[in-house]
């Protein structure tokens, strides 16, 4: 299971119990446990941009846009959303690129060395 599927299962879980309670501190907590992230990045501010922009992405993954005509014989769905979220996927990746330059540390591989916190 890698960090995106954890964020995305602690969004879930958050919003059907409507706890409403979205902080980034307690998503880290969780990923230390889960062993993927080393416990000194949880004061970390960039792994914090990472994780919001992260929630937003996955929100915003489940806003859907109606049709909308464009030309006279066809119609398209509004890109809008599309290209908020790949300029924001762009920008994530810039972020996780950046951690790891900073840390040394991959969070795609972190979870591999399996060591504990």
């Amino acid at each position: 299971m890698a960090w995106r599927d954890i964020v995305t299962h602690w969004l879930s879980d958050k919003v059907l119990t409507r706890d409403g309670n979205l902080a980034t501190l307690d998503l880290m907590k969780l990923l230390i446990k889960k062993n993927m992230i080393p416990t000194a990045l949880i004061d970390n501010p960039t792994l914090h941009s990472i994780m919001l922009r992260q929630i937003i992405l996955e929100t915003l993954m489940g806003v859907t846009v109606p049709r909308a005509p464009q030309g006279n014989n066809f119609t398209y769905h509004m890109n809008a959303k599309e290209i908020l979220m790949w300029d924001m996927a762009r920008k994530n990746e810039k972020q996780i690129a950046t951690l790891e330059e900073e840390t040394g540390v991959n969070l795609d591989h972190y979870h591999k060395l399996n060591i504990g916190n």
